[in-house]
């Protein structure tokens, strides 16, 4: 039984976890396309974004790049 409740909860937080990456990720590539950068930046921080779960997101939010 204690197993199954382990195992249980660390479903639901894996769970979480996925859906607050989502979450952030589509809130900073939104964010992202109304900045106005050049092109290579752009594809950098996509790829930051998508390729690193929930750090890129909010490494983006954080430093906010200035527009060109």
């Amino acid at each position: 039984m204690n197993g199954f409740f382990i195992s249980t909860a660390l479903q639901l937080v894996n769970i979480i976890l996925l859906i607050s990456w989502i979450v952030i990720a589509i809130i900073a590539v939104i964010s992202l396309r109304k900045k106005k950068l050049h092109a290579t930046p752009k594809a950098l921080w996509t790829l930051i974004i998508l390729c690193v779960p929930i750090l890129g997101a909010i490494a983006f939010l954080i430093i906010q790049p200035e527009d060109v």
